[in-house]
């Protein structure tokens, strides 16, 4: 038995040598049979290292190792390995950009390693193994973390793997067999060490049995996984993700997903995704609750400062599917909705005043993702009284909006005030928005039955057009008739905003 009592080791490799001792690595000879041992039992106590490899350096201490080898004359030897290690690091500087300096400095601590395996000449089992890290996410020199942060900091690192079977390949190019219980957690920011990633936020972790053979093109997947505030540059994607999932045969399949986003919950089931299939193929059944559309939209990166409120309080799509590649996913979807407003500043300023709205609404329409937006088609809409027939509803991605109403019966009452006004009638209309949903605008030709603004009657409308930008509704060619008056109305102004209105010439005839 060979045993080393508080050991400590400080090497520095640089390519093919170790240059702190002045020793060149001799070239390997490739394999030349099987490894024997030279020892029974090899052990470490309260050993420490300093070793940097290539730039990379590792200081660590309080290690703990025991090496029990076994021989076997035709096989090699095998090893039953115990090992521990206290609090260390990991240092590495790199380029952020090709070719350029080293102007990132990684400086990742580790709070613990103790794991059990065993090393076979074919084979490697992982009876346990458990690191846990703390990630490094500032560039700067000097920012390593504490071990002791909260568990809900981003920056932890956590592995651990149980019962974990890998067959070593036998031929050249061939992967190993895997089978074994995995569960890791990592902040999305790694992908920033190996590849151009945009800003972001947010962790990722999985607790699965994995399982990979001889002929897989996608290992066998069964277990949760989740994820927490994950933004990706000013995407956010969800605030939680949890999801029961399964991967066989190359499909992937969820019975179960929640997502957090928006103030609400939307849950996925009877989820098929097959990634490796012609256009990625995709199908869920899709249930929203209690979704604020301001938020969505913020939080989908199209706009911050809609000037729309809506609040989705039930949506229920009972089939979902189409392509990724390309991007054409449709389903037919019932929703009912509350306190839809279009007002004068975004929704999210307490000095908004509101333009024009629906306390409550329920809706049947067609869902269509295209790659250019979000869209609505062959929407209805009813309301205690009102109703809109045939809408369609564009949504770009680019906070571009359009929206075709061809066939509209309000009740003036249940949209209104307008601003501060009250406002009655029966309207029949076709109504067009574009614009932004930072800056909506409206046209609409309408006749109204018993209109009236401010209390103050009007008579039927029977023909004319309005639009509507801001506060400001501007009013072309009405036609109308009050009792046995018919008068006509060229042009008119209403400021909302500054209580202003301004009225062009009025013709009134009498029968």
């Amino acid at each position: 038995a060979e045993i080393l009592d508080a050991p400590h080791v400080r090497l520095i490799v640089l390519g093919k040598r170790l240059v702190n001792l002045g020793i060149d690595i001799p070239e390997s000879k490739g394999n030349s049979g099987p490894i024997h041992a030279p020892f029974d039992v090899f052990a470490i106590t309260d050993g420490a290292a300093d070793v940097t490899i290539n730039g990379v350096r590792l200081v660590t201490q309080s290690i703990d190792l025991d090496v029990t080898a076994d021989d076997d004359p035709a096989e090699g030897s095998s090893f039953e390995i115990a090992v521990r290690a206290g609090p260390s690091s990991v240092e590495r500087a790199r380029a952020t950009k090709e070719d350029g300096p080293l102007d990132a400095f990684d400086e990742d601590a580790i709070c613990g390693i103790d794991g059990r395996l065993r090393i076979e000449p074919n084979d490697l089992q992982v009876h346990r193994l458990k690191a846990n890290l703390i990630a490094d996410l500032d560039p700067a020199k000097g920012t390593i973390g504490a071990c002791d942060l909260p568990a809900s900091d981003r920056r932890h690192v956590d592995l651990s793997l149980t019962h974990l079977h890998i067959g070593l390949p036998r031929e050249k190019g061939a992967l190993p067999r895997i089978d074994g219980h995995a569960t890791v957690r990592a902040p999305i920011a790694l992908a920033a060490r190996f590849t151009d990633f945009p800003d972001n936020d947010g962790w990722v972790g999985a607790d699965v049995d994995v399982q990979i053979a001889e002929g897989m093109q996608i290992p066998d997947v069964s277990g949760h996984i989740e994820g927490h505030g994950i933004r990706i540059s000013h995407f956010a994607f969800a605030h939680e993700i949890q999801s029961d999932i399964a991967t066989e045969r190359n499909v992937i399949t969820s019975s179960k997903t929640t997502v957090t986003i928006a103030g609400g919950v939307a849950t996925l089931t009877e989820v098929k995704v097959e990634p490796l299939a012609k256009g990625i193929p995709v199908h869920a059944r899709v249930d929203v609750k209690d979704a604020d559309f301001t938020k969505l939209m913020a939080d989908l990166g199209v706009s911050n400062q809609a000037h729309v409120a809506w609040d989705l309080r039930e949506i229920h799509m009972p089939s979902f599917s189409g392509t990724v590649i390309p991007l054409k996913i449709d389903g037919d979807f019932t929703a009912h909705t509350t306190n839809f407003g279009v007002f004068d500043l975004p929704a999210v300023s307490p000095a908004k005043t509101r333009i024009i709205g629906v306390r409550e609404a329920n809706l049947v329409a067609h869902c269509a993702v295209r790659p250019t937006g979000l869209e609505f088609h062959n929407a209805h809409a009813q309301m205690p009284k009102s109703n809109i027939d045939g809408g369609f509803v564009h949504i770009g991605y680019h906070n571009d909006l359009r929206v075709d109403v061809p066939s509209a019966s309000v009740y003036l009452d249940e949209a209104g005030p307008l601003g501060s006004i009250p406002i009655a009638g029966h309207a029949q209309a076709t109504v067009t928005v574009t614009g932004t949903l930072d800056d909506p605008h409206l046209e609409a030709d309408a006749s109204i039955d018993q209109f009236s603004l401010g209390g103050i009657p009007f008579g039927d409308v029977t023909g004319g057009h309005a639009s509507l930008t801001g506060m400001v509704v501007t009013l072309n060619q009405i036609k109308a008739q009050k009792n046995k008056s018919v008068y006509e109305m060229p042009s008119a102004v209403l400021d909302f905003g500054g209580r202003a209105i301004k009225f062009g010439a009025i013709r009134l005839t009498r029968e």
